[in-house]
């Protein structure tokens, strides 16, 4: 009958609502791309065509940590002397001289005295021979004399960079109680030797040098000693190592897929081999003299000292 309504039912009138919510979510998607949230609200029957909003993503700002390690020295020598474990006022004279003599004819452009340079038995915790004349302040001023002839003998062109071993490392632990007497200058070892008056480099904090592809360290940081030290380093390191330290020379090389080796070398002592404290040992006097190239690859020649005769 002409303008007669229809009255649906509730339920007719829900399923054509939520036919008409569809189509225009259809036509939504069609015109922006965007698919609206399908998500169903408890309280609300049918779609929700409102876009769910991304969940707000935390910051995150962790605080810096404490780093110990500086970087290592870069040290940038074509040809190289290393020199180490001489521990004034115990050096064994002929074969220091003997090795400075020889690196000096080889044409050195630089010099790494690479840690024990200094004994520093007086500040050692080790026992001490009661009956030794000699003061912490004497073996002081016989290192500061030496430095200063080892400057004087290779001259301003010559490089010279002192590393830290072990035995300097006692100062940090000496001070502050002893300082005093008039041979005893400054707070650091650095200042104690006067090795800026002598134009020498100082690395400490066990940094260690970098020469092109080879770390140089005194030794002790590498907690590697005995007969395979070399092995244990190569273990360690995973890398090309020379030390000193250990007070006899050892070599060590393995090959590499790539065609390459790996290398550890340790260079023997110039000190005295007998004291009081290791009358016998295994000890042997030598250095090494390192060859490198523009891109880093070296060579390096261990050479003992037998008499007082470079070999």
């Amino acid at each position: 009958m002409p303008g007669k309504q229809v009255r649906l039912s509730a339920e007719e009138l829900e399923f054509l609502r939520n036919y008409r919510l569809e189509r225009m979510a259809k036509r939504m998607v069609e015109a922006t791309g965007q698919k609206p949230s399908p998500t169903v609200k408890p309280e609300k029957k049918g779609l929700d065509l409102v876009p769910a909003p991304e969940p707000a993503q935390p910051e995150l700002n962790i605080g810096w940590g404490f780093k110990e390690m500086e970087p290592p020295y870069i040290l940038e020598g074509r040809k190289v002397g290393v020199i180490s474990d001489i521990h004034v006022p115990s050096h064994d004279k002929q074969a220091l001289e003997a090795a400075l003599i020889f690196l000096k004819k080889q044409g050195i452009d630089t010099l790494v005295i690479n840690g024990d340079f200094m004994d520093l038995y007086e500040i050692s915790d080790h026992d001490k021979d009661k009956l030794r004349k000699i003061t912490f302040g004497d073996e002081l001023e016989e290192g500061r004399i030496i430095l200063g002839q080892i400057r004087d003998y290779f001259g301003k062109d010559v490089k010279i960079v002192y590393q830290e071993g072990n035995h300097e490392e006692r100062y940090n632990r000496f001070l502050p109680a002893q300082l005093a007497g008039d041979k005893v200058r400054g707070s650091t070892m650095r200042e104690q030797l006067e090795l800026d008056k002598h134009d020498i480099i100082w690395v400490d904090k066990r940094r260690g040098i970098d020469l092109g592809k080879l770390r140089i360290f005194h030794g002790h940081e590498m907690r590697a000693s005995g007969v395979n030290a070399t092995r244990a380093m190569i273990v360690k390191a995973l890398d090309n190592v020379l030390v000193g330290h250990l007070h006899r020379q050892q070599e060590l090389m393995k090959p590499r897929l790539r065609g390459d080796y790996i290398g550890a070398w340790v260079t023997g002592c110039l000190c005295d081999k007998t004291p009081f404290y290791a009358v016998t040992n295994e000890w042997t006097t030598g250095f090494a003299l390192v060859d490198v190239e523009p891109d880093g690859t070296f060579a390096v020649h261990l050479h003992s000292i037998i008499n007082g005769v470079v070999r």
